[in-house]
């Protein structure tokens, strides 16, 4: 069992994936700046180069920006995956052994789903009646031959649902708006859903876990154990800082009410600069270790130990 893991015996663990982990298996996925077309741009946050791309391209609907910048990636993923069996042999082995029951993600393209299939998990469900944000977006896969579960959360969204692809201001901030009402317990949806989740405050889950709806990724943040991989944590994204915001809050007002570990593994190869973010970190009660590989694939290799 790997060290790098806290309380495996008595709490289900998270991973939580970034750009890192699709860049780990596609070296030659496209860079932001090049999926924009932007380099002479002194504007280097994404966020605001989509928004800039929209706003200049007024006669163009927002869901078709999306799906050409979107299609560039998932086409050097799948690429990228074909064939590569050992990939799938290293993620399938870390899975069960760790108790990996949930994983989320930022990534927009299938690159986890292909690597799941590849080592034998299945669909069984997809919940994705969300059409434009992603508080409730899973897909369960299961793989039979080692009786192990797994539910992936798309937090920003599916390219196979491109409305939903979270890029540009507009739609982070909506995205935070439901975000908060689920956390504080007002969570709504359209009056034809049949969905009832986010009527308990998160506070008032953590002092009774029997209220807990298991409905949302956001749950998982002050339930289980969590592991950031390849996620470079720009201060653009607003809802994983909020999350985390409102975690350490809690944590202050009752040091004994949340007892998860969320951990972050910095890749020196694009985390070396990265100081104002892991102190910002660390005052969000998020651990940060340094990893001595910079190769992505590796260090990922390293930390789960196969």
């Amino acid at each position: 069992m790997n060290d790098n893991f806290k309380n495996l015996n008595t709490t289900k663990n998270v991973l939580f994936l970034g750009n890192g982990f699709s860049r780990s298996v596609a070296p030659k996925m496209p860079a932001w700046k090049d999926l924009f077309n932007d380099e002479n741009s002194s504007i280097k946050n994404y966020t605001i180069l989509y928004e800039k791309k929209f706003i200049n391209n007024c006669n163009i609907k927002e869901e078709f920006i999306k799906k050409e910048l979107t299609e560039k990636i998932e086409a050097e993923i799948k690429n990228a995956i074909d064939g590569k069996e050992s990939v799938a042999e290293w993620f399938s082995k870390f899975l069960k052994r760790n108790k990996i029951s949930d994983v989320l993600t930022t990534n927009y393209d299938k690159g986890i789903e292909y690597v799941l299939q590849r080592c034998g998990y299945e669909i069984s469900s997809n919940n994705s009646s969300e059409k434009l944000y992603s508080i409730r977006r899973c897909k369960i896969f299961k793989n039979n031959k080692n009786k192990h579960q797994i539910k992936l959360w798309k937090i920003h969204g599916d390219i196979d649902a491109i409305k939903s692809v979270t890029l540009g201001y507009d739609q982070y901030c909506g995205s935070l708006s439901k975000l908060t009402s689920y956390i504080k317990g007002k969570y709504e949806t359209s009056k034809m859903s049949q969905v009832n989740i986010g009527n308990v405050p998160i506070e008032d889950k953590c002092k009774n876990p029997t209220q807990k709806d298991n409905g949302s990724w956001a749950e998982l943040f002050f339930f289980n154990n969590i592991y950031i991989f390849g996620f470079g944590m720009d201060f653009s994204e607003l809802d994983i800082w909020w999350l985390l915001n409102k975690r350490a809050r809690i944590k202050k007002s009752n040091p004994n009410l949340i007892k998860n570990t969320i951990t972050y593994y910095l890749n020196p190869e694009y985390d070396n600069k990265k100081d104002d973010i892991i102190d910002a970190l660390k005052v969000f009660n998020v651990e940060c270790k340094q990893m001595n590989n910079n190769k992505t694939l590796v260090y990922m290799k390293n930390v789960f130990n196969v």
